[in-house]
């Protein structure tokens, strides 16, 4: 399996812990500071991630999907591309909302070889 491959299963694993709830499969794929670069702000650090998760998910179920436009590694370092749409479920019930944009995320071994992301830049916005 390559470097490419273990890219793909991890954001497929990802999008299913989302949809999940699971957020304790996500976290060991982020560095501990970790910046997200969101429309109108960021989130630092694991910890600033998990709130906003934690908070999403209390009253919505969230379906992504990701869509896999670009690889590229580059020793250890790699960015990948995303065409993601995500459907948000209100738990009490009514149409979803949606979402869509495009992320780029910069990950970067750690030192067992593990890929994780140190940087995303991500403009999923809502959609009609």
């Amino acid at each position: 399996m390559g470097e490419e491959q273990d890219m793909r299963d991890g954001i497929a694993g990802w999008a299913a812990a989302t949809l999940a709830h699971d957020i304790s499969r996500i976290l060991p794929w982020m560095a501990e500071d970790v910046v997200f670069l969101i429309p109108g702000g960021e989130l630092r650090g694991r910890e600033g991630f998990t709130k906003a998760f934690e908070s999403g998910s209390e009253s919505m179920e969230v379906q992504p999907t990701m869509d896999i436009q670009e690889i590229k590694v580059f020793g250890d370092y790699a960015y990948v591309w995303n065409r993601i749409s995500v459907l948000m479920y209100p738990e009490a019930g009514g149409s979803p909302k949606k979402l869509g944009g495009d992320a780029l995320s910069i990950f970067r071994k750690d030192p067992n070889g593990k890929w994780i992301m140190v940087r995303d830049s991500n403009t999923v916005i809502p959609k009609k």
